[in-house]
């Protein structure tokens, strides 16, 4: 026995399958979609299956422009299984597709009435894509009904939802609308810059429909500005797609667009031949407003011909349908009246809901009011409850308090130790460092002035040797000298036995007195040495801390100079701080000895005439830097120079 509903279902199917097919020789995807309809059927309760309705109201879409009847049957099947299963998607995408058949006939409250069902439904499930498309679809309304600033906030809403999107089709289909919207609006150029953004988008996605409607729309634009032969260029190849896809509706805006072109060109023989089979199609698809432009187009040309007849015919013609289309803007005005009309009839319904749900909200009242008496008893129940409780905490509580205070008393207590132990054990590195150094660095140049003098007493030595002895024995005076007092100034600041007291400094002074301290070791080594420092410079520091700082930074620099190479000290204003930069172009730095010497670690270097250094110097300065509140910090290159940077405040107004 056959299931008779099941039956009939595949037997319509069916029929529409091969009736299409023959009619109208569509594109590849409706017998496609047909098929797999048929094949879905086969499965039990298909009726219910998402994936059979998905392919209902595909099949209504691919109907668009083929066949207005064939589309409304298969949108509302689509729509009808999508209310008994409950698919909101479904509903969504089957009512679009039914108010896009009312578009096709003019049949504008049952449009506008699908459209604004399917919004509500996409806005419900949050399809940002569906909704953004059915935006598109309202604002072509909005447009047609000359209500610009209404299609403007529609479509900008729908723009909001694409942003980010990665459908370029659906991007390049909304800026075309917005093309279309300037269009109407007679603002070409703007129409112009939209269309053609649209058209950049649509090549990259290679879908030739999307190019098809953005070329047209490209090409009214020129003809609106009276530009007909480019017009031509861009209305050609969307024709040819309409025909490659046997696209009806495509086919008859085309040919009249063409039309209108050679029309106003004075080719009145091209015009007719692609106005007249235009009219004849738009007259078996029962399209008003196509009938009448495709009337006018061979109207204006058999009178440019002077054939009179026809041109009188297609007069009447044109006449009798553009009171037709009249009356239709007519009809188009009074809908708003319609649809205020269903406003009202929902606001009724709205209303008798929102009574309903008062008597039910009052109802609900009388019952939260008696749990509210019940929570305010067992509320002061609780109360009581915890008082007691309270009371019994508090004694708990105090102890917990006094057990607290003991603990932060033994963890101050152990904090003291640690530090104290922390400061034993630096105290400890430091006098295995500062003996380390006396015993390696201060034993050999004695021991060296030992000999000499041993030597000088005993008077074995020619004058000549002696003369060279005494030379390289200064160089080790000077900078065993030179340790000592670094050695002697590290060792007060390792102790605590430097105060800063700080005061305003002519720095300036301090550096002409460096200089002259240390004239004979820039002679000997043939270095120019000179200060680029504002005589107006003043810093608030230590005095005897900034000597310091600033005499072993240029001895230091001294010390790995080249003969002919240059010292400067240079200082510039930085907010409340006077930067400044002792550079020289010497031998420089290495890294690697730099990084130890910051870190606190003991080496030895030495400088272009064996001068020995052992980083101390450094690491002074930048000790005594910090507790001037300054910073300090050193950019050296190998073969260029080093530049040694440290800050001070600026001295006290």
């Amino acid at each position: 026995m056959f299931n008779t509903p099941r039956y009939c279902v595949l037997l319509t199917t069916i029929v529409l399958l091969f009736l299409n097919s023959f009619l109208y020789s569509q594109p590849t995807l409706i017998p496609e979609l047909q098929k797999k309809s048929i094949l879905l059927q086969k499965h039990k309760d298909f009726e219910k299956d998402t994936a059979y309705i998905n392919t209902l109201y595909m099949l209504a879409k691919g109907f668009y422009s083929l066949n207005v009847e064939s589309m409304r049957f298969y949108a509302t099947k689509a729509l009808d299984l999508s209310k008994k299963s409950n698919y909101l998607k479904g509903q969504a995408e089957s009512l679009k597709q039914l108010a896009s058949s009312y578009r096709l006939t003019n049949d504008l409250v049952p449009m506008l009435q699908n459209y604004q069902d399917a919004l509500t439904i996409a806005e419900k499930i949050k399809d940002s894509s569906l909704i953004s498309r059915i935006s598109r679809n309202i604002g072509d309304y909005y447009i047609s009904m000359g209500r610009y600033n209404e299609a403007l906030l529609i479509l900008q809403k729908a723009n909001l939802l694409v942003i980010g999107n990665d459908n370029k089709v659906e991007i390049a289909a909304l800026i075309s609308d917005m093309g279309d919207l300037y269009y109407s609006c007679k603002r070409y150029d703007s129409a112009m810059y939209y269309h053609k953004k649209a058209m950049q988008i649509a090549i990259e996605t290679k879908d030739r429909y999307t190019m098809a409607f953005i070329s047209s729309g490209i090409g009214k634009v020129y003809f609106a500005q009276g530009n007909y032969r480019e017009a031509l260029n861009y209305f050609v190849p969307p024709r040819k797609y309409y025909i490659e896809t046997k696209d009806k509706l495509g086919k008859i805006h085309t040919a009249i667009l063409i039309g209108k072109c050679y029309q106003k060109l004075n080719k009145n023989d091209s015009a007719i031949y692609f106005a007249k089979p235009a009219l004849d199609s738009a007259k078996n698809e029962k399209l008003k407003g196509e009938i009448m432009d495709a009337s006018e187009i061979l109207m204006y040309s058999y009178e440019n011909k002077n054939e009179i007849n026809e041109a009188y015919k297609y007069s009447k013609l044109f006449n009798s349908y553009s009171d037709s289309v009249f009356n239709e803007e007519t009809r188009k005005k009074t809908f708003e009246l319609e649809a205020k009309n269903i406003y009202d009839r929902k606001e009724d319904i709205i209303k008798a809901t929102r009574e309903k749900s008062d008597l039910i909200i009052n109802h609900k009242l009388r019952i939260q009011r008696v749990k509210i008496w019940i929570g305010v008893f067992l509320s002061v129940a609780m109360c009581i409850v915890a008082v007691v409780l309270y009371f019994n905490n508090v004694n708990k509580n105090r102890l917990n308090i006094l057990l607290k205070e003991k603990n932060k008393e033994i963890n101050r207590q152990k904090a003291e130790i640690e530090l104290q132990a922390k400061e034993l054990s630096i105290n400890n590195s430091f006098k295995d460092k500062l003996f380390s150094i006396v015993s390696h660095d201060l034993r050999s140049p004695l021991n060296s002035l030992t000999g000499v003098l041993t030597l000088l007493q005993l008077k074995k030595l020619p004058q000549e040797t002696i003369e060279k002895m005494l030379t390289g024995l200064l160089r080790d005076v000077n900078n065993t000298t030179e340790l000592v007092n670094t050695l002697f100034s590290w060792a007060n600041n390792q102790m605590k036995g430097f105060e800063v007291r700080p005061e305003n400094i002519k720095i300036n002074e301090i550096i002409t007195n460096i200089f002259e301290l240390l004239i004979t070791r820039t002679t000997e080594k043939q270095l120019i040495i000179s200060s680029l420092v504002s005589p107006d410079t003043l810093v608030y520091a230590d005095n005897n801390m900034v000597q310091i700082i600033i005499r072993n930074l240029v001895s230091n620099a001294i010390k790995f100079c080249n003969p002919g190479d240059s010292i400067s000290i240079d200082a510039k204003i930085k907010g409340e701080k006077v930067e400044f930069c002792v550079f020289d172009t010497g031998i420089g730095i290495k890294e690697d000895v730099l990084q130890k010497i910051l870190n606190q670690e003991s080496v030895t270097t030495f400088g272009t005439q064996r001068e020995k250094g052992t980083g101390l110097g450094l690491l002074l300065c930048k000790e005594f830097i910090e507790k001037n509140a300054g910073d300090f910090w050193v950019e050296s290159e190998i073969g260029k120079g080093s530049y040694f940077y440290f800050t001070l405040p600026k001295a006290l107004v």
